[in-house]
C-alpha cells in the first residue's frame, strides 16, 4: 500500500528541521505500529519520503509524507494510529491511498503557495504585489548546491496579492527550480523604504505536475 499523509506544522515547531521531521515521522510510525515496508539491501531503511522541504521558522498546513506499508489499512484508521502519537504542533489532516506505481510525490511538485501575515498591512506593503509582477526581471544573489550566484528569479513568481493583512504568493518548488518564501521575503524588504516586522509565513498548498496540469498534490491519482 502506498498512502501519501497530509499533515500541518504548527508554531511550536517550526524551528524543527527537515531532518528532525523525517526522524519524528519514522519513529511515530514505529510508536503506532504501522507495518511499514523497508528497502532491500544491506541497510534496509524505511520506506517513507517527504513532498518538498520545509524552510525553518515556516509554519505549514499543506506539508505531505509519502509512505509504502506492507499491508493494507483504512485511511482513517492510518490518521487516527499516527494523530495518537504525534507530538502537539504536529497532526494529520487527512491519508490517502495512491497507485503503487508512478513517480514519486517529490519528483512531481512544481510549486507551493504561501501567506505571509503581517499585523496590520501598510499602503507600502499592499503595493508590492503590483511593484513585484510590473518587472521583467529579478535578480538576487541565490544560494544552490553550486554555491551563491546571481539569479533571475521573475520566472518563479507565479502569483502575488494582497488579501487583508496577507501577501499571498505561489512559488516555483521542487527539485528542479525552488524559491524558498523567506528568501522571497529578503527580496521583497529591499523594496521597503520603511522597516516592517517579519511576517508569519504558512504554506497553505504544495502543487503537483499531473496529466499536464498544476493540482493540490492530495489530488495524485
Amino acid at each position: 500500500m502506498r498512502a501519501i499523509v497530509k499533515f500541518s506544522k504548527g508554531e511550536g515547531v517550526k524551528y524543527i528541521s527537515h531532518l528532525d521531521v523525517l526522524r519524528l515521522f519514522q519513529r511515530a510510525v514505529l510508536r503506532a505500529e504501522l507495518p511499514v515496508s523497508y528497502s532491500q539491501g544491506y541497510n534496509p531503511h524505511m520506506l517513507i519520503g517527504f513532498a518538498c522541504a520545509l524552510p525553518v521558522g515556516v509554519i505549514s498546513s499543506a506539508e505531505y509524507m509519502e509512505l509504502k506499508l506492507a499491508q493494507e489499512i483504512a485511511e482513517e484508521k492510518l490518521s487516527d494510529r499516527l494523530n495518537a502519537v504525534l507530538p502537539a504542533g504536529i497532526a494529520v489532516l487527512r491519508v490517502k491511498a495512491v497507485p503503487e506505481a508512478g513517480p514519486s510525490l517529490a519528483a512531481m511538485i512544481r510549486a507551493a503557495k504561501y501567506e505571509l501575515a503581517f499585523e496590520r498591512m501598510t499602503e507600502e506593503l499592499a503595493g508590492l504585489p503590483q511593484r513585484v509582477l510590473e518587472q521583467d526581471q529579478i535578480m538576487i544573489e541565490k544560494k544552490s548546491k553550486k554555491g551563491v550566484k546571481l539569479t533571475d528569479i521573475r520566472g518563479m513568481v507565479r502569483e502575488l496579492s494582497q488579501q487583508g493583512n496577507c501577501l499571498t504568493c505561489e512559488l516555483t518548488a521542487g527539485n528542479e527550480e525552488n524559491l524558498r518564501p523567506d528568501v522571497f521575503w529578503s527580496y521583497l524588504k529591499t523594496l521597503l523604504e520603511s522597516s516592517q516586522e517579519t511576517p508569519r509565513i504558512c504554506r497553505t498548498a504544495q502543487l503537483i505536475l499531473q496529466d499536464g496540469m498544476l493540482c493540490d498534490a492530495m489530488e495524485l491519482h
